[in-house]
């Protein structure tokens, strides 16, 4: 999911003048991310079971899912900040024509947070591992 969001952050409308190119460019990149997504809804369930138990699974698992409602509500409202302050205002609508850079603070951020998610689970393996050797 990170290099999807990171690729993201890059303005793709200069990587090519035709927009077909930049069209399948971000159908790729599309893929990627919801390949990531994917591959978490798929794989979450077994790894949850496993650290945490069958006993406990659907009081982790609700907790998961139900934790995404508050960053979902915050994340939208930032986003949508973002976007409106790249806009300016044609015929009383907010309008973006910067391009991909219109949201390019969006993908800033999501590839930031991604590398705290994967930071924060690499010491929390290494603590873990470290408890079961001892």
């Amino acid at each position: 999911m990170f290099l999807g969001q990171f690729a993201l952050s890059f303005p793709i409308d200069k990587w090519s003048n035709q927009l077909s190119t930049v069209n399948t460019i971000l159908s790729v990149i599309s893929c990627f991310i919801g390949f990531a997504y994917g591959l978490t809804f798929t794989t979450f369930p077994g790894i949850v079971a496993d650290l945490f138990s069958l006993k406990i699974y659907s009081l982790i698992w609700g907790i998961m899912y139900s934790s995404t409602v508050p960053g979902l509500t915050i994340f939208t409202k930032v986003f949508g900040y973002i976007y409106d302050e790249n806009s300016v205002f044609v015929g009383g609508d907010l309008v973006c024509a910067k391009g991909s850079r219109c949201y390019l603070e969006t993908f800033e951020l999501t590839s930031s947070l991604c590398v705290v998610v994967a930071g924060s689970l690499l010491v929390y393996l290494y603590i873990a591992s470290r408890k079961k050797g001892n």
